[in-house]
């Protein structure tokens, strides 16, 4: 119908294909840098090969012409907008053989018009229909995604949590986010659309609550299992001598030596208060930079062992009063596990992995006949557990408090207790 009425005997679309051209029939293609195209980006007219609306290089005619014979051409419309090329339109020869009259370039240009208002028509309507494939995908695999207009109802089916966050977006005009919990097990985002609605996406995260609820128990068994075993440990060698004064009760308790252990076993059981009394401290305290280099020099000093760094200042976000106690006490139990040594060539050396807010201070404690209980010499299958004091045990928590952890390894060099610390 459109070569009736333009009255020619074919007509080829040329349409855009990547960086060319390429027809709507046949294998008729053209380059983004034909000579055709470059001309037309400067002189957007319609071309019959006789006329030309502007000078034109003999390299050029001579390749547009080429064009003409090999698409079968007599006219040549170029459908553009702006100074860009949308395509073009070749028409071939006119049905009684003549030339093309002004008014056929008229119904051309008309064509070429049509046609570029269609091609953008169809871009348009190609950007929703991706947009519908986008959204019915999206309510496939994300049925729990919703956009409410200003005033659409929010419907039935929608839990109670969801209502109220969707609630609380409209009255505050602002992003809110709900984690699961216990009480509600939905972990859901809300926020405002652009068209001043509410968007929300919301997920059932029932089973990851249930596990990190058993993760927590767990926690807390071990926890009270490593405290009974410690506190057992500990007041049992602290009521040795109270205990043989209520079943011997005839005992001399007169006895200088009787008296010393009465006196050693309270000294313990009052230490072993005071470090449980440390405990609810813990969320009283504040963290704030410290150098851990100084903090280890002032340890050393104090506690009369060896401390090895190099470098600069290791700054972390620490409690250092909490921190002290924890390595102090670590210093102590290595101590008294080896009498006859003590303190003595008992080192610290400290190094750094990473940097910045991943930065990580790496403690190894060196010395010969290395003893922490539950650390090191490592427990064989079928021995007994061995938890130690309760000091070690609060220094282990305040640690791991610390994001670190306090592990044993063995070299060349022999065995070494390694603690790492974090920031708060």
């Amino acid at each position: 119908m459109v070569r009736a009425v333009l009255n020619t005997s074919s007509m080829l679309f040329f349409l855009r294909d990547g960086t060319g051209f390429r027809a709507d029939r046949g294998e008729a293609t053209c380059a983004g840098d034909d000579p055709l195209c470059a001309y037309w980006s400067q002189y957007p007219a319609i071309l019959d090969g006789a006329d030309w609306p502007a000078p034109i290089t003999p390299l050029a005619e001579v390749s547009i012409r080429q064009r003409f014979r090999q698409w079968s051409s007599r006219l040549l419309v170029p459908v553009h907008e702006n100074g860009r090329l949308y395509g073009f339109i070749a028409l071939g020869v006119r049905d009684d053989g003549g030339p093309f009259t002004s008014g056929d370039r008229n119904k051309a240009i008309g064509l070429a018009r049509l046609l570029r208002q269609c091609l953008e028509q169809s871009s348009r309507f190609g950007k929703i229909s991706e947009q519908n494939e986008r959204w019915r995908l999206a309510e496939h695999y994300l049925p729990n995604l919703l956009v409410l207009s200003t005033d659409e109802p929010i419907p039935k089916h929608v839990p109670a949590a969801i209502r109220s966050l969707i609630a609380d977006v409209r009255g505050s005009r602002e992003t809110r986010r709900m984690s699961p919990t216990v009480d509600q097990p939905f972990r859901a985002q809300a926020g405002l659309s652009e068209t001043l609605g509410v968007w929300v996406y919301w997920e059932d995260a029932a089973a990851e609550v249930r596990e990190s609820t058993q993760r927590q128990r767990s926690a807390r068994l071990a926890l009270l299992h490593d405290i009974a075993l410690t506190l057992n440990h500990e007041l049992g060698n602290a009521l040795v001598s109270l205990a043989a004064l209520r079943f011997n009760p005839n005992a001399d308790t007169g006895s200088a030596s009787l008296s010393t252990a009465v006196k050693r076993d309270i000294a313990s059981l009052e230490s072993i208060n005071r470090h449980l009394a440390s405990i609810p401290t813990f969320s009283e305290v504040v963290p704030e930079e410290t150098d851990i280099r100084a903090l280890l020099r002032d340890l050393a000093r104090r506690t009369g062992v060896n401390f090895e760094s190099s470098g600069a200042p290791v700054v972390l976000t620490v409690v250092p009063k909490l921190l002290d106690f924890a390595l102090e006490s670590i210093l102590e139990s290595i101590a008294e596990n080896r009498p006859e040594l003590g303190k003595r060539d008992l080192s610290v050396r400290l190094r750094t992995i990473g940097d910045n807010d991943r930065m990580t201070a790496a403690l190894s404690i060196r010395g010969p006949k290395l003893a922490l209980e539950g650390i090191w010499p490592p427990t064989e299958p079928g021995d007994a557990p061995s938890h130690g004091r309760i000091s070690v045990f609060v220094a282990k928590e305040i640690i791991r408090l610390h994001g670190g952890d306090i592990r044993a390894s063995q070299n060349t060099l022999g065995a070494e207790i390694n603690v790492s610390l974090g920031n708060w």
